[in-house]
C-alpha cells in the first residue's frame, strides 16, 4: 500500500509518482489488516508552492496480475509560508471577533442576571419573568458551548501559526494572551 500523488493544473500534467519512504510491505500473506502514517512533506518531495496536487492510497492484494486499487482522488493546494500566515492570521482575527461578540453576549445574559436577581418573590412567580429566568439560562448554556468551541478554534488556529516561521513570537504570544483573556 502506499500514496502515490501528481501535480495538475500544469500545462502538462505530471505522472503519478511513489517513492519508498511513502510505501508499506503486509507482513506475511495471511495479514488481513495493516495500518501504516505517511507524512506527507511538500519540501522534501520537491512540490512547489502554489501547486495543486491529487493525492491517491493504493493497495495491493498477493494475487499476482491484479491492478492496485486506489482510493478516490483528494486535492490539496500547496500554500507558500506568506500564503498559509495570512489564511492563519485571518482565522485568528475571526476567532477574536467572534469571542468579543460572545463577550458581549455575556455582558448582556450577566446584566438581565442582575436585574432577575432584584426581583422580589411576586415578580419571580409571574410567567413571563419565569420563561426570562429559562430564556436567560438557555442562552447561557449556548453561549458557554460558543464560547467552548472558539477557544477551541482559536488553539488550532494557534498551534498553526507556531508552524509558520512568517509568525515572531512575540505576536504568538500576543495571540495566546488574547485567546486565554
Amino acid at each position: 500500500a502506499g500514496i502515490e500523488w501528481r501535480a495538475l493544473g500544469q500545462t502538462e500534467e505530471t505522472a503519478p509518482k511513489t517513492i519508498e519512504s511513502l510505501t508499506v510491505s503486509a507482513k506475511g500473506t495471511q495479514e488481513k489488516e495493516m495500518a501504516s502514517d505517511f507524512y506527507f512533506s511538500p519540501a522534501v518531495l520537491g512540490i512547489s508552492r502554489d501547486t495543486t496536487v491529487e493525492l491517491k492510497v493504493w493497495a495491493t492484494d498477493h494475487l499476482p496480475g491484479r491492478e492496485p486499487n486506489r482510493t478516490s482522488p483528494i486535492q490539496l493546494h500547496i500554500l507558500g509560508v506568506e500564503d498559509h500566515a495570512e489564511i492563519v492570521r485571518q482565522k485568528l482575527e475571526e476567532v477574536l471577533q467572534n469571542l468579543e461578540e460572545v463577550s458581549r453576549t455575556e455582558e448582556n445574559i450577566a446584566e438581565d442576571t442582575r436585574e432577575l436577581a432584584k426581583s422580589d418573590n411576586e415578580t419571580l412567580e409571574k410567567t413571563k419573568t419565569k420563561e426570562k429566568i429559562k430564556s436567560t439560562a438557555e442562552e447561557q448554556g449556548n453561549n458557554a458551548e460558543d464560547l467552548k468551541d472558539l477557544v477551541k478554534e482559536g488553539a488550532n488556529a494557534l498551534m498553526e501559526a507556531m508552524k509558520n516561521p512568517a509568525f515572531d513570537e512575540q505576536t504568538l504570544r500576543d495571540w495566546a494572551q488574547n485567546l486565554k483573556s
